[in-house]
């Protein structure tokens, strides 16, 4: 997750030149993708374990803002410094890991959404 994050970072902080919005960014985007994750993770787990419908209550209206929170806490938590990401930012991007994970949150999105229809 630490290097997705300044994979990230590397990203936008080169799109951009902003540093404060680069870690923002980086941070929301590793966030939603971990999300996704989750939720996707959930379903496709369920039918093996039962007790997994316990994300469905976890994504449902009141308590997605709850669950947000705690996956954006965690994400935070498992972030390197802002002084050790500023540190990485300026050596070369190598974003294979960062697209093969959002390539799969995108599957599991469209799983999510279409399953039902493709399968």
């Amino acid at each position: 997750m630490r290097r997705l994050i300044v994979d990230m970072y590397r990203l936008i902080f080169r799109a951009t030149g902003i540093k404060f919005l680069a870690l923002v960014i980086s941070l929301l985007y590793m966030t939603v993708l971990n999300l996704v994750m989750i939720y996707g993770l959930g379903l496709l787990m369920e039918g093996l374990f039962p007790f997994m419908s316990v994300v469905h209550k976890m994504f449902a209206f009141p308590y997605i803002l709850a669950t947000s929170v705690g996956v954006l806490l965690v994400t935070l938590w498992l972030m390197p410094s802002v002084s050790s990401i500023t540190k990485e930012g300026k050596k070369a991007a190598s974003p294979l890991a960062l697209i093969l994970y959002t390539i799969f949150s995108l599957m599991l999105f469209a799983y999510i959404s279409l399953g039902d229809r493709i399968f």
